[in-house]
């Protein structure tokens, strides 16, 4: 009796083994699915941030290309450096061979960012300036500010700028859009400020 009630248990539990294979199987597929699905996802999104990545960096080029009047045709070499104070950044603009490699004393000129705050919103300035120590440029990078305020001080105010002594410039005092271009003078005063203070104009 206990050995025929041990075999229907054994019986029983080979026929309930047999019935799960199938949900065991389709677990397992899951499984793998969600694995593969998730090393996908990972692949896709390296490739995505090297993507945004490398179009941030060429956008950057671009300011600075325009900035100093750079040929497309020439290869660049970014030297960034953060910095404490109200600047964001210096960023030192060196000609590059064509595998991407700085060439040592083959320099455009030096540019500060500075990401600021204004009653508009954010806004990225960016200040260019030559090896004369004359400002080469000065452009509003991203931002969020009144679109007709920035065009407005793209179109009718920055050019004034160029070519002027980085430590006695003029500033146009009245523009209709004074937190737009006051976020620019800020700028400026404060490349100025951290150019002469460094040694840059020597």
């Amino acid at each position: 009796m206990i050995l025929l009630l041990s075999f229907n248990q054994i019986k029983l539990a080979i026929n309930f083994s047999s019935s799960r294979i199938p949900q065991i199987k389709t677990a397992l597929v899951l499984v793998i699915i969600g694995g593969l699905s998730g090393l996908i996802i990972f692949g896709v999104n390296e490739l995505t941030w090297e993507r945004i990545d490398a179009n941030i960096e060429e956008q950057e080029k671009a300011y600075y290309r325009d900035i100093f009047d750079i040929d497309n045709d020439f290869n660049m070499f970014l030297e960034v450096t953060d910095l404490d104070g109200e600047l964001d950044q210096e960023i030192v603009i060196y000609e590059a061979d064509s595998d991407g490699n700085k060439i040592d004393g083959v320099t455009y000129g030096i540019a500060y960012k500075d990401i600021a705050k204004n009653n508009y919103g954010d806004i990225t300035v960016i200040v260019g300036i030559d090896l004369e120590g004359n400002i080469a440029k000065v452009v509003i990078g991203s931002n969020n500010n009144t679109p007709t305020f920035v065009n407005k001080i793209k179109t009718k105010y920055l050019d004034s700028f160029i070519g002027q002594d980085i430590s006695d410039y003029n500033v146009d005092t009245f523009t209709g859009a004074s937190y737009t271009y006051g976020s620019v003078t800020n700028a400026i005063m404060l490349a100025s400020d951290y150019y002469l203070e460094n040694g840059g104009d020597e």
